[in-house]
């Protein structure tokens, strides 16, 4: 339990905040929603790898709750923010498919991360698993860069309609 309570909890508390900030930045410009997430996922990547590299319990409970507020950031926005890009006659299907891969990502997470921990380069499966778990904050960082590229689309399309 007290590998995951520390995360929930953090975002559990955050969700609400972030939602609230995310429906107010884009009451002012296209993509509000999408920078909370992207800002979410930028911070979380750090606390991702010290949760990966950490040795100390405090600082490890400490990367977990930051990690939690972040989740928190960018989970507030998931489907407001695709709403805000796709129009309703497929935002079904644009959700199905975001589930699909969030979904998959749950499922070959739990894989890649066991195949890591059982064939990384390290002398102990801990320590290889701690690497991968370090390694996710790649993925974070690669998906605030799709976020920001969405947002910046978003952006100039709606740019784009205002002026014709």
């Amino acid at each position: 339990m007290s590998g995951t309570v520390f995360i929930h909890l953090a975002s559990a508390a955050s969700v609400p905040l972030a939602g609230l900030t995310a429906d107010r930045l884009t009451r002012r410009f296209a993509g509000g929603r999408m920078l909370v997430q992207a800002v979410g996922l930028l911070a979380g990547a750090g606390f991702v790898v010290t949760v990966g590299r950490t040795g100390d319990q405090a600082t490890l409970v400490l990367a977990m709750i930051g990690f939690g507020l972040c989740k928190g950031l960018y989970d507030s926005g998931i489907f407001a923010s695709l709403f805000d890009a796709i129009e309703p006659r497929a935002r079904g299907t644009a959700a199905g498919l975001m589930n699909t891969v969030g979904w998959g990502g749950g499922a070959l997470g739990p894989l890649f991360v066991g195949w890591a921990a059982k064939y990384g380069d390290r002398q102990t499966e801990v320590e290889n698993m701690s690497d991968a778990i370090a390694f996710a904050g790649i993925v974070y960082l690669v998906a605030a860069a799709l976020i920001v590229a969405a947002m910046l689309l978003l952006l100039r399309q709606r740019r784009l309609v205002t002026r014709s």
